[in-house]
């Protein structure tokens, strides 16, 4: 690709992200203190129930490999 066609679809990226997340606030103003630890866990394993099983997957396979890298060859 030519110099002037990558600057044009990096141009179109940029103004599509803005687009997409312009408007999302990526903060939460600081007021009282609200949850417990019952209320996270209430969440954790029922709204985001999916998402944390995805995670600990993930983890489980980085550990796995970890561990096989990590094996010393016999000699």
């Amino acid at each position: 690709m030519n110099l002037a066609l990558k600057v044009l679809v990096l141009t179109i990226f940029v103004a599509l992200m803005e687009v997409n997340v312009g408007g999302v606030r990526w903060y939460q103003p600081l007021g009282e203190l609200q949850g417990t630890p019952q209320a996270l866990g209430g969440k954790l394993f029922s709204t985001y129930l999916l998402q944390l099983e995805l995670v600990g997957v993930v983890l489980l396979a980085a550990m796995v490999g970890a561990i096989f890298l990590a094996r010393r060859e016999k000699a």
